[in-house]
């Protein structure tokens, strides 16, 4: 009976091992999906905010939605994600000091969260951020916006152009971007599901080992 005792409690030990592990290598995966979020600091000459290197195929307006989504609480007006918009020549070099390890060359480039409504003067009239802000700065690639294949309302950071801006159509049919970035303007919370499977399994075998000490 003691034999078989001790069979039991390695094999229950071994798959709870097992999970953990399992735990901490989705959770890793989370992390190549959903990079940490790095915060631009006030006193790095930042506004505070947080920023997100998503790695995806959805199309602008899907990055759009899932990125308000992100938010903890996104019906709060307290808790606001976005797709990133870059007012300044200093949050431009910024986004692209994040994005730039997630690619290489001929990757493409990141979705941003400008855009055109639709009847705007050709190429370069009526661009705005999502957020509403002050279309006051830009950072166009060579050449660009130029509308060249027609439909191309959308923003992203290119990677062929050292990361300055290209528009685009709302699909990837063409360049392919490579994902998106997520600007929250409060710190961002970690992913509920990571959490929920880690904590369970440090929590069972917290239990197994105090239970084989009693």
């Amino acid at each position: 009976m003691k034999n078989l005792t001790a069979l039991l409690s390695g094999i229950m030990m071994k798959s709870l091992n097992c999970l953990l592990v399992a735990s901490l290598f989705l959770a890793g995966m989370v992390g190549t999906s959903f990079a940490t979020p790095t915060q631009w600091t006030t006193s790095a000459g930042g506004n505070g905010h947080w920023y997100d290197v998503v790695i995806s195929s959805l199309s602008w307006t899907d990055a759009r939605d899932a990125a308000v989504a992100a938010a903890a609480n996104p019906a709060s007006p307290d808790d606001f994600s976005h797709l990133a918009t870059i007012t300044s020549a200093g949050e431009q070099g910024f986004v692209a000091s994040l994005v730039a390890p997630y690619t290489t060359p001929g990757d493409g480039g990141f979705k941003l969260g400008g855009f055109q409504p639709s009847g705007s003067p050709e190429p370069g009239g009526g661009w705005q951020w999502v957020t509403g802000e002050a279309w006051s700065f830009t950072s166009w690639g060579s050449g660009e916006p130029n509308n060249v294949n027609g439909g191309e309302g959308y923003l992203y950071m290119d990677e062929r152009y050292g990361w300055k801006w290209n528009d685009y159509v709302v699909g990837d049919a063409y360049y392919n971007p490579k994902g998106y970035i997520v600007e929250y303007e409060t710190a961002p919370v970690p992913e509920p599901s990571t959490l929920l499977l880690l904590g369970g399994s440090l929590a069972g075998l917290a239990f197994w080992r105090r239970k084989k000490t009693m």
